[in-house]
């Protein structure tokens, strides 16, 4: 083989290759973690009305440290859903050292069954709340039915000064 030139240019071109995607992954290996690429900014952006600051500074100081690569934003996304009045987040990198969070805040409708609180989409949900609301009672599974007839009893009823204390909607279908 060393006698052989055209096989020792094939090695050397392997071993060319090789080396090179070495230094590409350690190249990326250090980008990853260094210290040179930190955030600068970090925006939270939503109509927020019921989630304190203090609670989303702790879940943010948490999943996102350290540089823009290393960040934690699939964390960091789960973490602020997590949160009883999020209903979705959305958080992204914008290069070169900012991360935007973009938060959507579940909008109370009225309370299920005494123990949680019914959105405006009609998920259930759990928060602590002083508010008043109607009391929906219902099968498990109807709180988006409830919450879309529920809108229509209220434009009918509000012209009339009239409110909703309290919607129960049966098994069979009655309300």
């Amino acid at each position: 083989m060393w006698d052989n030139a055209s096989a020792l240019g094939r090695l050397t071109r392997w071993l060319f290759t090789l080396v090179v995607l070495i230094l590409l992954g350690a190249g990326a290996v250090w980008v990853y973690h260094s210290p040179y690429f930190p955030i600068r900014q970090v925006k939270i952006d939503g109509d927020l009305q019921r989630v304190s600051s203090d609670e989303l500074q702790t879940v943010a100081q948490k999943y996102i440290r350290g540089n823009i690569f290393s960040a934690d934003l699939n964390g960091a996304q789960k973490a602020f859903e997590s949160l009883p009045w999020i209903a979705k987040a959305q958080v992204r990198r914008r290069l070169p050292d900012a991360v935007d969070i973009e938060l959507i805040e579940r909008v109370p409708v009225a309370r299920w069954k005494e123990a949680g609180l019914v959105d405006s989409n009609g998920n259930l949900f759990q928060a602590a709340t002083n508010e008043d609301f109607p009391l929906f009672e219902g099968e498990t599974g109807t709180a988006k039915t409830m919450v879309e007839h529920y809108n229509e009893f209220k434009q009918v009823l509000q012209p009339l000064g009239l409110s909703i204390r309290s919607l129960e909607y049966s098994p069979r279908s009655a309300w």
